[in-house]
């Protein structure tokens, strides 16, 4: 007599695997440069944007914060004054103040410019899915219908 413990569990059966894992977007982000064409029919036959838009976004912000710690903005704003010949007719005390005031607006824009063209590409990408949804379903209706044989005329 055999107990069950005496006898091992049978080997699973070989057969077909199941669907391929997904990879995640990291590995798609390395399989890119390391096996691109693998990477890239994964990349069509399930594509994401979420990783990739958080990524662009990321670097974008840090990119943004660096510049403007570090670039003098009022600097920038008095020499593309200075290259007007028509400064010299406003008041000192205006120009100084025009400076400050945009020397502020570029330092603020050096930060807010990575979420404005985030803001931008989303709206871009809507606008072209909501025109391919429907020029897809107008393709629907656009179908050519059964021709009908006018009497006397051969196509």
């Amino acid at each position: 007599m055999t107990s069950t413990l005496d006898t091992a569990p049978p080997p699973p059966p070989e057969g077909p695997e199941g669907p391929p894992a997904k990879p995640s977007s990291f590995d798609r982000i390395i399989g890119v440069l390391m096996a691109p064409s693998e990477t890239f029919e994964s990349i069509a036959a399930r594509p994401n944007w979420g990783v990739p838009l958080i990524i662009i976004l990321v670097i974008a912000v840090v990119s943004g914060v660096l510049v403007a710690t570090r670039v003098n903005f009022n600097d920038l704003a008095r020499e593309a004054m200075e290259m007007n010949p028509n400064v010299s007719q406003i008041p000192a005390d205006r120009v100084d103040s025009m400076i400050k005031v945009s020397g502020a607006m570029m330092k603020i824009s050096a930060y807010a410019s990575p979420f404005l063209l985030t803001i931008l590409f989303v709206v871009v990408a809507g606008v072209l899915l909501v025109s391919s949804v429907c020029s897809a379903a107008a393709s629907r209706f656009c179908r050519p219908s059964r021709q009908r044989s006018t009497p006397g005329f051969r196509a």
